[in-house]
């Protein structure tokens, strides 16, 4: 640490008074020394205060993955975007794609999911369609042909990149297999 008052020994000037002042340009570095100690400690502090709350405000596990079957189920029949993946700037797991995997869990899936297509919204209707060709390939292709026949708009997410697909369009990607590697148990 410089000794502020050393430095200002060599070029002080006497007053009338008789006390000793500093020149400006020595007033000015003594105040950058000052204000950059106080800035400093403001930062430290600042930074221990944000790191402490965020460790306590960060959990350890994602709520949603533990979600019960029936939690899965409203989730599936609420939701309002189809995406299977990392989606969005943090690259997390989509609200639906927990639900679906949440089901995926369940004692009898294939019903569950059933009743997504029957009873969910568009994107509902996508993620049951996907959790039957996972569970129950025979009647896939009948309830392919009910989720396509609406051929409804559905907003979709594929990492950072959202829009506006047919459902007609989304099912033919799921019969292709494009979304296979998403509908096994994790």
């Amino acid at each position: 640490m410089i000794d502020l008052h050393r430095k200002a020994k060599k070029s002080r000037q006497p007053t009338p008074e008789g006390a000793w002042v500093l020149t400006e340009r020595q007033r000015h570095g003594v105040a950058a020394l000052v204000v950059s100690h106080s800035m400093r400690a403001t930062i430290l502090i600042s930074l221990l205060l944000v790191g402490f709350c965020c460790a306590s405000c960060r959990s350890t596990s994602d709520p949603k993955a533990t979600w019960t079957p029936g939690e899965g189920y409203e989730c599936l029949t609420a939701v309002r975007c189809f995406a299977f993946g990392p989606v969005g700037m943090d690259a997390d797991t989509s609200t639906g794609e927990c639900g679906f995997r949440a089901v995926l869990r369940s004692r009898n899936p294939s019903a569950l999911f059933r009743l997504v297509v029957s009873n969910g919204t568009e994107e509902g209707k996508l993620y049951g369609l996907c959790g039957i060709r996972a569970t129950d390939r025979a009647s896939f292709d009948r309830y392919a042909a009910i989720v396509a026949s609406t051929n409804a708009e559905v907003i979709t997410l594929s990492g950072c990149i959202g829009g506006h697909k047919r459902a007609a369009d989304v099912v033919e990607q799921t019969i292709t297999g494009v979304y296979d590697k998403y509908l096994t148990k994790r």
